[in-house]
């Protein structure tokens, strides 16, 4: 298996290559397509390649939680696959419901480490974000 993740500008951030046993994953029962079969795997501080457990979060070397925030809209809430966050503060935008100079539209990527009921999101752009956990109905419909 050969892994490349390759930067939104198309620059190269990792490659690396390796044997995986992989698992099988069927969401529609017993059928047997090549849209069943999914290996999950994570990339070590070291360049190898791990396989995950089926459907587990990935996670970097701090223990943080590989996850996307939607920006098409500004910055301001987050979900981790189990739990809904509100960005404390409110929205972060650019005044014009877009997300604020920087940001990727329209997701950005990073780690998010959580703590009780907050998160911290990270990414290597440099942007550090608080969210706290919300009900789900609870969430800002949309934001500005």
């Amino acid at each position: 298996m050969e892994v490349e993740v390759v930067t939104e500008r198309g620059d190269r951030a990792y490659q690396a290559s390796g044997v995986l046993e992989p698992y099988l994953f069927q969401p529609n029962g017993a059928q047997c397509d090549g849209e069943n079969y999914r290996v999950d795997v994570q990339a070590t501080s070291d360049g190898q390649l791990v396989a995950l457990p089926l459907g587990g979060p990935a996670t970097d070397s701090q223990g943080r939680i590989s996850l996307v925030i939607f920006t098409d809209r500004g910055v301001c809430t987050i979900s981790d696959g189990y739990s809904s966050y509100a960005r404390v503060g409110g929205a972060l935008d650019d005044g014009a419901g877009g997300p604020p100079l920087g940001w990727n539209v329209p997701v950005q990527r990073g780690w998010a480490a959580i703590e009780g009921d907050m998160l911290t999101f990270e990414d290597d752009a440099g942007h550090q974000e608080v969210f706290q956990r919300v009900a789900s109905e609870d969430l800002p419909r949309l934001c500005p």
